[in-house]
């Protein structure tokens, strides 16, 4: 899974623009890992929250999420 996860993050973000946090955190049974890119923890707070059609897909931003 980690090799899977790493390849796409790769293919995604180059060789060495990203992270993966492995940190578990509401289910202690179940893995769970994402690849970050390296702005992440900087975007996660300042920039609007987001919902991603899909992995690649269109990121939907503000008054289009529809809250």
């Amino acid at each position: 899974m980690m090799q899977q996860l790493t390849s796409a993050a790769q293919e995604r973000f180059g060789q060495t623009g990203f992270r993966v946090d492995r940190q578990m955190r509401q289910m202690p049974t179940h893995f769970h890992a994402h690849a970050r890119d390296g702005e992440w923890l900087t975007r996660r707070w300042t920039d609007p929250p987001s919902r991603y059609t899909g992995v690649g897909g269109t990121r939907i931003t503000g008054p289009e999420l529809g809250r």
